[in-house]
């Protein structure tokens, strides 16, 4: 039995269990690239805009879901629910003005020509359809990289017959005082009897 005192995402078992080695990756984000230039390409049945407009977007899809899984979803998930969302307000609106001045230089001013007119500031129409889209790109990284994470920990723990958990304490004084007292009203000599072997508790400091 293991207690860490740090995010899962970022505990060190967790992360061996884990990791997506890079080559899967990287066909994972072509195979995304091919696949939304061909779907947007169709339905434009504009092939060589589609193909420029997702060269345009896939590096600021790329960075914000790398963002979000390694750094703000760990906040999420150690409490930090303000300071999560309201950093990904900050990058969100920082990908729209990023996003736009791009689009802007490199399509001579229209950075919707998929719609009616000239669109050449960022306006409410813009601004959602980029927020939104990379809420979905997000999204939908976020829950494959969690299916694959739910598998790859489950497959460890059925090899391992371990079961690993996870707690957060102010301090690691009142965690030791919290297993004396277990301890003394004989909670932990009878889980250390239902073992094959005793817990073993490994601290971790938050470092964000």
């Amino acid at each position: 039995m293991k207690i860490s005192k740090r995010a899962l995402f970022t505990n060190p078992t967790y992360n061996k269990i884990s990791s997506i080695p890079i080559s899967a990756q990287v066909f994972f984000w072509l195979g995304y690239f091919s696949f939304n230039t061909i779907r947007w390409g169709s339905f434009y049945s504009d092939y060589a805009y589609s193909f420029k407009s997702n060269l345009l977007e896939f590096p600021f899809h790329i960075t914000l879901s790398y963002l979000f899984i390694f750094y703000l979803l760990p906040k999420l998930f150690n409490g930090k629910i303000i300071e999560c969302f309201t950093l990904l307000f900050i990058s969100l609106g920082l990908t729209l003005v990023l996003k736009f001045q791009v689009t802007y230089y490199f399509t001579s001013g229209d950075v919707l020509p998929e719609y009616a007119g000239i669109t050449s500031n960022i306006d409410f129409q813009y601004a959602t359809n980029v927020i939104l889209g990379e809420v979905y790109v997000v999204s939908f990284v976020t829950a494959i990289k969690l299916a694959i994470d739910w598998i790859k920990q489950k497959q460890y723990l059925n090899e391992t017959n371990e079961v690993l958990l996870y707690e957060v304490w102010d301090s690691q004084d009142a965690h030791q005082k919290y297993v004396n007292w277990r301890a003394e009203i004989g909670d932990l000599p009878m889980l250390v009897g239902l073992s094959s072997k005793e817990p073993e508790i490994i601290y971790h400091k938050e470092i964000y």
